[in-house]
Formats: structure tokens, sequence, C-alpha cells
């Protein structure tokens, strides 16, 4: 899986403005979410199991903890960061599958997409 930052890093989008960009990726998403509804759902639960790992993960590093107070922030930071890196790989996952969708889109309206720029 190909993790992309960005959606100018997507070799569909990247050679396209900002304002074009975002045009592509709401169609796209509609037309994929046409097909599969459950797509909604990806990154957000892609986040929360992120976060409920990221948690667990400063549970058990908040036994190694004597302080009560920096367990609680390890906890709170565990969960966090978990649930950042669980919505980045998610966009990222969706992303990879929406690239034919871009493709699509793009060839299926290239005059909304002109007037976009």
């Amino acid at each position: 899986m190909q993790l992309y930052i960005t959606d100018a890093k997507v070799p569909e989008l990247a050679s396209l403005n900002r304002a074009q960009r975002k045009l592509v990726r709401e169609g796209a998403f509609r037309l994929l979410c046409g097909e599969r509804p459950s797509t909604r759902w990806v990154v957000g639960l892609l986040g929360g199991i992120g976060a409920a790992l990221g948690f667990l993960v400063a549970v058990l590093l908040s036994h190694l903890v004597a302080s009560p107070g920096y367990a609680l922030g390890l906890l709170g930071l565990g969960a966090v960061v978990g649930g950042e890196i669980g919505y980045v790989v998610g966009v990222s996952r969706l992303t990879e599958r929406l690239r034919p969708y871009f493709r699509r889109f793009i060839q299926e309206h290239p005059n909304e997409i002109n007037s976009a720029a």
C-alpha cells in the first residue's frame, strides 16, 4: 500500500490544482460510495482502532511508570498518537481505493474540472 500524505502525490491528481483535486476527490468519493456505501466508515473505523490500540499500548507502558500523573498523560498521548496513525492509514487506504474513481471522474467531467481552475 502506498502512503499518500497529500493528494498532490497521487499520480491521477498530480497535474491538477488544489481546487480541481478537491472537486475530483469529492466526485470520486461520491462514485465509490454509490457503489459501496460502507466506504464512509473506513477512515473513522481505522482511526478508532488506532486510538484503541494506542491506548492499550499506553496502558501496558504505564505500568512501567511509577507516577500516576505521568501514566495518565501517557494514556492520553497513546490514544491520540494511535488515533492519528489510524487516521493516516485510513485516508491512505481510501485514496488507494479511490484511484480508479479519480480516473473515471476525470474522464467523465472534464468541463467541470476545467472550470474549477
